[in-house]
């Protein structure tokens, strides 16, 4: 019942045994506890860290004892399975994360990463067919004309929807877009165009990009938040969580860069590769930022508030700061600031930017970053799962980049 899945956080001092305390369904027992209270979606891509490093080092039981487990706990336990003409909208869809198959139901556990890598070293052809279903009711969702089995013509770029809790951006729209790509890959080219759409999307609706004490800042605000809302006129705005925004949005930016180098999104149209550098400026803005120092280690805040004005793209970015400001940092600072994971997480989208600006200072600072993280994901010490997820599912990708930059070669195949 439990083969593939792990807690969402165990191993930690504070954590114990898997215990599920008041909410236990099943108090007079403890045997079903891992049932009950682990986490059964691949929690941030956690089980990728399997597939690449038996993709590394050469030993394929890596691959078979862990990541493949998981891939068919997503697939057969996690997917929603419904009969063929079930109209419900999350049939082939994976928003629950929580135990006992449907606990924690909320959008954002639709993590295919590991999932679709199962599918490219095995060819299972449950894959494409499971996620196939979802994907058509997630793009018509996502914008209306492309629903149904003939999908008409993808949403304008500035078109914000009129639904309040849509997202263009953010991790569950990220999800579904690696979905969409998956699909447009392997099996229905049409799906290209929704991934390719949804992120010029959200840089037409919810990114702005201008000039700050002299540099290019570039700041993503969090979508879903009200029905045709957006940032397209001048005012003041919260960011998205860094370390999301950089794990998820910027990881599907990346993606679009390689698979179509030199091919702008949005309105205005932009190169994802000066996005990119923006948004490592922002990142290494806020890690200088008092009570930052501008290390990896010292105090980076979860968001930012901002302001622009003139126009969005290309305008003035102005009061670009910790969100608590002018309130003192929370102490505890707790989800308010950036824990080390969250560095880590965020690591490989500073350094795809710093790479894409060339500037130097940017490079070292993502060389502290990807540094800082591995030390502390080994001082972490933790088994597989949420956390371990985190600090390594991106952090590969960055010492890949990083080392085509630096003398020193901290590994030398160039994988990312």
């Amino acid at each position: 019942m439990t083969t593939g899945i792990w807690p969402f956080y165990w191993g930690e001092s504070w954590a114990g045994p898997i215990d599920c305390g008041e909410d236990d369904p099943t108090p007079q027992t403890a045997a079903d506890d891992a049932y009950w209270c682990a986490s059964w979606t691949d929690y941030h891509n956690a089980s990728l860290v399997a597939t690449l490093a038996a993709i590394r080092q050469g030993n394929p039981q890596w691959f078979d004892r862990i990541a493949v487990q998981a891939a068919k706990r997503m697939l057969h336990s996690v997917r929603m399975q419904c009969a063929p003409q079930d109209p419900w909208f999350y049939c082939d869809q994976f928003p629950a994360g929580g135990g006992g198959y449907r606990y924690n139901n909320n959008s954002s556990h639709a993590y295919v990463e590991g999932l679709v890598a199962y599918y490219f070293l095995t060819g299972d052809p449950w894959v494409t067919d499971a996620l196939l279903r979802g994907a058509r009711s997630m793009r018509g969702y996502l914008c209306p004309a492309r629903a149904g089995s003939s999908p008409g013509p993808m949403c304008s770029p500035t078109e914000a929807g009129g639904d309040p809790w849509l997202q263009v951006s953010d991790r569950a729209a990220s999800q579904w877009y690696s979905v969409f790509h998956f699909l447009g890959e392997t099996l229905d080219a049409s799906y290209l165009e929704d991934w390719r759409g949804g992120l010029a999307r959200w840089l037409s609706l919810w990114w702005a990009q201008g000039s700050f004490d002299g540099q290019t800042l570039g700041l993503l605000a969090p979508s879903g938040v009200g029905t045709g809302v957006s940032i397209t006129l001048p005012g003041s705005y919260d960011s998205a969580q860094l370390w999301m925004a950089s794990g998820y949005d910027f990881e599907q930016l990346a993606r679009w860069s390689i698979a179509a180098p030199g091919q702008a999104l949005g309105e205005p149209a932009l190169l994802p590769e000066s996005v990119m550098s923006a948004w490592a400026r922002t990142l290494a803005h806020a890690a200088n930022h008092p009570p930052g120092d501008g290390s990896a280690a010292g105090v980076w805040p979860n968001s930012l508030d901002f302001t622009w004005s003139v126009q969005r793209i290309g305008g003035v970015l102005s009061d670009v700061r910790p969100f608590w400001l002018p309130d003192p940092q929370p102490s505890p600072c707790v989800d308010a600031c950036l824990y080390a994971p969250g560095k880590a997480f965020l690591s490989a989208a500073l350094v795809r930017g710093a790479e894409f600006s060339g500037d130097p200072m940017l490079i070292a600072l993502a060389d502290d970053v990807v540094r800082f993280s591995i030390q502390a994901a080994i001082n972490a010490d933790l088994p597989l799962g949420k956390e371990s997820g985190e600090y390594l599912v991106r952090l590969g990708a960055a010492v890949a980049r990083l080392s085509a930059m630096t003398d020193e070669r901290l590994f030398d195949d160039g994988f990312e």
